[in-house]
């Protein structure tokens, strides 16, 4: 019988090349998420486990906030 840690489709991959690639993943998952909640009040998944606990569906999209120029331009 095969031990289960013998067991893999892939071989292994050294530490030494993971590190970088898990270091540019977090970047862009900070990237990607400063992006989405400028647009965005919560997350999906957030989104999705506020709705089902309080039972009511918030709003997903930021309000559009007027900007000081297009206040005066308003007045």
């Amino acid at each position: 019988m095969a031990a289960l840690g013998k067991i893999a489709f892939v071989p292994p991959i050294p530490f030494a090349a993971l590190l970088p690639i898990g270091i540019v993943f977090f970047i862009l998952q900070i990237g990607v998420s400063k992006l989405w909640l400028k647009h965005f009040n919560y997350g999906p998944v957030e989104w999705l486990w506020r709705t089902g606990t309080y039972w009511k569906v918030s709003p997903m999209r930021r309000k559009e906030r007027k900007t000081a120029a297009v206040r005066h331009a308003d007045e």
